[in-house]
């Protein structure tokens, strides 16, 4: 959880060290967006998202890193030196920016399916509830449905976000 934030300095600084194998644990890897999974990504170096690369003919610029300087003007690689517009970064390319465009149809599918099957099944393990239930001694599940009484007041609130909430 200390890493899904891509900007916090303790992602930062994880993401740069200089180790030989990394190993990520957590029980809730997607919890709220899937540009939360960027982080992970990168922390876990994934080929080729984890990266930025040069679009231009040729070029094989590649970075973990948005390498152009204060300015913002030129690559910093020496082998590229393009500017920013001719790079980019391919997890956006490929399955955020598809996803956040079209939802899930259309090419937003083809990145939910991208993100499923190149990513997550190739570098996650998943145990489900059921399978641990007996070694956990997990109770039961319960589920009780209680219906409550709005006051007028609250009932025109919830009325009022369901009718926008449908509109859009």
């Amino acid at each position: 959880h200390a890493i899904k934030n891509d900007k916090s300095r303790l992602s930062i600084v994880v993401r740069e060290m200089n180790v030989q194998s990394r190993l990520l644990l957590t029980g809730t890897p997607l919890q709220n967006r899937v540009g939360e999974l960027y982080a992970l990504i990168r922390f876990l170096r994934m080929e080729p998202f984890a990266y930025y690369f040069c679009k231009v003919k040729g070029c094989d610029c590649r970075s973990l890193q948005w390498n152009f300087g204060k300015q913002q003007r030129r690559c910093t690689n020496a082998s590229c030196n393009h500017p920013p517009m001719s790079h980019f970064s391919y997890f956006n390319k490929h399955i955020l920016n598809p996803i956040k465009r079209d939802g899930y149809i259309g090419d937003g599918r083809r990145g939910m399916l991208t993100l499923k099957n190149e990513v997550l099944d190739k570098v996650m393990l998943r145990r489900t509830k059921s399978e641990k239930q007996k070694e956990m001694k997990l109770p039961t599940l319960t589920i009780t449905v209680s219906e409550l009484k709005l006051s007028t007041v609250e009932r025109d609130f919830y009325e009022c976000i369901y009718k926008q909430t449908k509109s859009k």
